[in-house]
């Protein structure tokens, strides 16, 4: 391959989205088709020790194995319902003013004594 086909290659390459690239190295060849995205969390040590624990059972990535716990985690807990939040909410049986209703702009706006 001459210099100009090289150059007019990378230059193609370039242009493309990164999720269409496909990326060499010696000894893999990895086609990124789906668009990710970085976040940075916090979390308590003991979280990630089990993270640890799992990564050197599982073999993966730790990258991986955090996706595949998350994912596992929105698959078997289901969001709440409007409704369900507000059960919830009730049946926590906190007690406001009997006179809230009445009185709203008394409680929002005024100030305590």
């Amino acid at each position: 391959m001459t210099i100009s086909e090289d150059r007019q290659k990378q230059s193609t390459l370039s242009q493309e989205p990164i999720f269409n690239r496909v990326l060499t190295n010696s000894r893999h060849i990895l086609i990124r088709n789906i668009h990710m995205i970085q976040k940075q969390i916090t979390i308590p040590e003991d979280l990630n020790q089990q993270i640890q624990q799992r990564v050197k059972l599982s073999k993966e990535s730790e990258e991986r194995v955090i996706r595949e716990l998350i994912e596992q985690g929105l698959k078997t807990s289901k969001p709440l319902s409007v409704g369900e939040g507000l059960s919830s909410l009730a049946k926590l049986g906190i007690k406001g003013p009997s006179d809230l209703s009445q009185n709203i702009d008394k409680y929002l706006y005024e100030e305590d004594e």
